[in-house]
């Protein structure tokens, strides 16, 4: 059976590449380039027009950015997107910056000898743009910030009248539950979007520390705290080992090192280390999870595993379940890809499948 064609349009500005990057695209017979473009303006007009299942769009163009063209692209004519990026320090916090309005994935421009550079990631372009036809962007985005189809759950979230009410009753599982101390959070693609959406939503004096892993190269670490610190009322960082967990704070596993959980005197405890080294997902959320569920007191311990590939957090959103503590698992509709998510709902270790919006919801009832 043929698989069906994934129709994408490339957009860069660069000759080079939208000569190249269709050479590659079509090289294996399942993807079809309807149409290049060298400025975000006429991108978003080729959009518009040939409706491609995929777009990979270069950040740095003239006339109009690829910023600039992703934020009209996914406000009107919502399409997944992959971003072709530079490797310099601005190139990777405009990269962040895309992932959080939307864009599913991005790909390292070749630098040094191009026509070299590309070939060698041939294998990456092509399994990154099969993955975004794979992808679900459902979410229209404003001119910056959150999804818009948030924003009014966040004003009514930030009005203390629409607040959950902590003394209506609850049901008979969430009587049961203890009061969360922790949260722990996984995300792989789409996840920047949805963690930005839920970090922006949070009040400033939210009482729980949350920990956070997505998996992103280790350079776009920082810039990707920073951007969530701006737009978030929580203090967002990158964790130092043997830290001690702060109301209001949100950690990420900095760089490669797997980030867990100890219990020192009764206190949870940030411990990083580069082992287990074999894991395919370096940091790895199980590793964040399973330490969570195994080392803290598991009725005060929320897990939840959000959209991305593969099958990171599973294994960890069951040691917390089987502990004592609430797990939750980001549904299919809401998630750009159900990849995740899927899994930790087959191996039973969600309590709970939730629509993102749900999420914050819970997570506000929590503080």
């Amino acid at each position: 059976m043929t698989k069906p064609t994934i129709k994408v349009l490339v957009v860069d500005d660069a000759e080079f590449l939208r000569k190249n990057l269709p050479l590659i695209l079509e090289s294996e017979g399942d993807i079809k380039v309807v149409g290049t473009a060298a400025t975000g303006s006429e991108g978003v007009k080729l959009a518009k027009s040939l409706r491609p299942d995929v777009i990979t769009l270069d950040i740095v163009m003239p006339h109009m950015n690829g910023l600039e063209a992703l934020k009209i692209i996914m406000r009107e004519i919502p399409t997944p997107v992959v971003m072709i990026s530079s490797k310099t320090y601005h190139g990777a916090a405009e990269t962040v910056e895309a992932l959080t309005l939307g864009a599913v994935d991005f790909i390292q421009k070749p630098s040094g000898q191009v026509s070299l550079d590309i070939a060698k990631i041939r294998k990456d372009i092509l399994r990154k743009v099969r993955l975004a036809g794979a992808a679900k962007v459902k979410r229209i985005q404003p001119a910056s910030g959150p999804p818009c189809r948030f924003v009014k759950l966040r004003q009514e979230l930030e009005s203390p009248a629409q607040r959950p009410d902590k003394n209506k009753v609850k049901p008979a599982e969430e009587q049961r539950r203890g009061k969360i101390n922790v949260i722990g959070i996984v995300a792989s693609t789409g996840g920047p979007a949805a963690l930005q959406t839920i970090f922006s939503a949070l009040p400033e004096d939210y009482p729980i520390p949350i920990c956070a892993v997505q998996h992103i190269g280790a350079e776009y670490v920082n810039h990707m705290v920073k951007r969530f610190d701006d737009v978030s009322r929580l203090r967002v960082k990158a964790a130092e080992d043997g830290e001690a967990l702060r109301p209001g704070t949100v950690y990420f596993s900095p760089g490669k090192d797997h980030m867990t959980l100890e219990n020192k005197k009764g206190a949870a405890q940030i411990k990083l280390s580069a082992e287990p080294s074999r894991l395919l997902y370096r940091p790895s959320g199980n590793e964040l999870l399973w330490s969570m569920g195994a080392n803290l007191n598991g009725e005060g311990v929320c897990g939840i595993v959000l959209t991305g590939m593969g099958d990171d957090g599973a294994l960890g959103l069951k040691r917390i379940r089987d502990a004592g503590g609430y797990t939750i698992a980001q549904d299919e509709e809401s998630s750009v890809v159900f990849g995740m998510p899927k899994q930790a709902i087959a191996t039973g270790a969600a309590q709970d499948i939730l629509p993102l919006p749900e999420i914050v919801e819970k997570m506000m009832g929590f503080g």
